[in-house]
């Protein structure tokens, strides 16, 4: 049984981790309520606990095999077997619909073990591959078996069976924390499995990978993506090796994730938490928790967790800090490192996983989850039903404070089709509704080109303390075969499992989704520039984003009704663009400005009203 220090941390999370027990795949709460929407076919990245470089220098290479001697293996497929149904050793990649890349491990040009569950599709599997001859640990009582894999989950579970009689076998969970339409971080991914129990100190061991999906498991068993293993061995076990499983920044509510960029007027006492775990043969001592914040310049936070005087071997635990940090009302860029320590001392290798670093930026206006780097791609029109106009895609954002939304920006990827069209969308979601409470114009995709988009809407009041969805909505697949818009995903970042959102016009409701997209939400900037002279009539708001790119919204508020101009001026003064916006109503307005024809630099602008010119704002374009 765990030791739970403080409070155990769930593992459900949108782009991570999800749970598994025995041969059964776990299915998200929402696949098991709704059978029906099929997740198959996404190409997902997260970030994995396992996916960092194995290195056995240190440690003694019991047995090693890299696959280029096919004899060394022999392949028995219980169920489904047939040509095409089995393990294949060679060099060859997954060749289904859903092809995922092929693993690019370390010898991979002398072959590997693929089982390719897509393209064999006899939704009925569960195939082995099993060394041929006895391996010999007697000298080593606590070994482990390491591996590089290349895998993508769908509705299969994958496993490790070791033997020390070749007649029973103990059966290890690998992939374990892996959801369906998640797998590879990075590729090749290392995994480490304590075999100890079954092979420690024995004379005569044998190792079998086992795909396992069989009918029993239901609906989409039996025609998932694929499993490629690589550069196997075994080597001893190092005796200390601590382990940083998760750490996690929480933002206002304990396990709503974390905003990689957060608004100055959305400060929230920040809190930290790390789940552990001893992946070394002996028990490790006074283990603790010191997570550091640093603006670059010094260090602004300093703070241990309490001291867990034994975490023993294979033991999981969770580490808390009881002190918050709150950012000060600076925009700037802070790292925050995460860092576990006990008494003994590990081997140089094994230290790279007792260390997490997880950045975040204050900004001015900015609301985002992802981390910037578009490491995938996703639309809802790769999911069947998914391929039709209406489909959307969003991101849930929480207020701590009151603010005035003005715009929706996306990362439209070098994939979509050009002639198909991308709005944006703001919902409120109180009890399960999601009440659609702004929307953008209809943007038209052109030349292919991956980039930030931004959707300007009308100012729209958000209430503290409520939880609002940021969407995309796709439509103009009728422009064509294969015509989609497709958004940037972020594989990295975790995220808990029902801030990531998709909406299938077949289904007519929202339901959690497995992908980070690249979305975030803009909100009016606290201060603006007014002059004593128009500060009964106008107010003029910086405009977003800034720096700017192809476009950029600017929003001012009228005291009362007036006849309004927008001007942008360069550095001496000179009116480059001039927007009669002609008579306009007391209340919030947006105006979007094309900066396409503007080269990059600063610039200024400022709204005339009435003959009355407000302060000039900076505006900054970047090509």
């Amino acid at each position: 049984m765990k030791n739970i220090t403080m409070i155990f941390l769930p593992l459900f999370l949108c782009c991570s981790l999800s749970a598994q027990t025995g041969n059964n795949e776990a299915l998200s709460v929402n696949e098991k309520t709704h059978p029906n929407l099929n997740f198959k076919k996404s190409s997902t990245l997260p970030e994995s606990r396992k996916g960092l470089p194995t290195s056995v220098s240190a440690l003694a290479i019991i047995w090693s095999d890299d696959f280029s001697n096919p004899s060394n293996w022999t392949i028995n497929t219980p169920v489904g077997t047939g040509v095409g149904k089995d393990w294949v050793i060679g060099t060859g990649g997954p060749a289904g619909a859903f092809a995922i890349p092929t693993i690019l491990s370390t010898t991979a040009a002398n072959g590997f073990a693929l089982f390719d569950s897509d393209f064999n599709c006899s939704y009925d599997q569960i195939a082995d591959i099993t060394t041929s001859l006895p391996i010999n640990c007697s000298a080593y009582p606590f070994v482990r078996l390491n591996f590089e894999q290349q895998y993508l989950r769908y509705r299969d579970s994958t496993f490790v069976f070791v033997s020390n009689d070749g007649f029973a076998w103990t059966k290890y969970p690998v992939n374990v924390a892996v959801t369906g339409d998640y797998g590879y971080s990075v590729n090749p991914e290392n995994i480490k499995v304590d075999i100890s129990a079954t092979a420690g100190g024995q004379a005569t061991v044998w190792v079998r990978f086992q795909f396992y999906s069989p009918n029993s498991l239901g609906f989409g068993s039996g025609c998932n993506y694929a499993w490629m293993v690589d550069d196997v061995s075994i080597t001893e076990l190092p005796l200390n090796e601590l382990v940083i499983d998760r750490a996690y920044n929480d933002f206002a509510y304990e396990d709503g994730g974390y905003y990689t960029q957060t608004p100055i007027t959305q400060i929230v006492p920040l809190t930290f938490r790390a789940a552990i775990s001893n992946e070394g043969a002996l028990a490790q001592t006074s283990v603790m928790l010191n997570v550091k914040i640093s603006d670059g310049t010094s260090i602004l936070y300093n703070q241990n967790s309490a001291v867990l005087p034994t975490v023993a071997y294979q033991a999981e635990d969770t580490l808390s800090i009881a002190t918050t940090f709150t950012p000060p009302a600076t925009i700037k860029n802070y790292s925050t490192t995460f860092h576990v320590s006990q008494t003994e001392i590990e081997l140089a290798v094994d230290t790279i996983n007792n260390r997490v670093i997880k950045d975040f930026t204050i900004t001015d206006t900015v609301y985002a989850r992802d981390n910037g780097i578009a490491t995938g791609t996703v639309t809802p029109n790769s999911y069947p039903g998914g391929a039709v106009d209406d489909a959307r895609i969003g991101l849930k954002y929480e207020f701590p404070v009151s603010a005035t939304a003005t715009s929706i920006s996306a990362y439209l990827d070098v994939s979509s089709g050009s002639g198909t069209y991308a709005q944006a969308k703001l919902y409120e979601i109180v009890s399960g509704v999601y009440t659609e409470i702004a929307v953008s114009p209809i943007y038209t995709v052109g030349l292919s080109v991956s980039e930030w988009i931004n959707f300007p809407i009308a100012l729209t009041s958000l209430t503290a303390g409520k939880t609002y969805l940021a969407a995309i909505v796709i439509s103009g697949v009728a422009t064509g075969p294969d015509l989609f818009v497709v958004l940037g995903a972020d594989r990295v970042t975790q995220q808990p499992k029902d801030i990531c959102q998709i909406y299938l016009p077949g289904l007519g409701y929202w339901n959690s989704h497995s992908v980070l997209p690249m979305i975030r939400l803009n909100i009016l900037y606290p201060f603006a520039g007014v002059s004593e002279k128009t500060t009964d009539d106008v107010i003029l708001f910086q405009n977003i984003p800034n720096p700017a790119k192809a476009s950029s919204v600017i929003n001012f508020q009228l005291k009362k009704n007036a006849a309004v101009v927008l001007n942008i001026m360069d550095v001496r003064g000179e009116i480059l663009v001039r927007k009669d916006l002609g008579m306009q109503d007391s209340g919030n307005h947006s105006v979007s400005v094309n900066t396409l024809g503007l080269q990059a630099g600063v610039y200024f602008y400022s709204i005339m009203v009435d003959n009355k010119t407000t302060p000039s704002m900076k505006m900054v374009i970047i090509e």
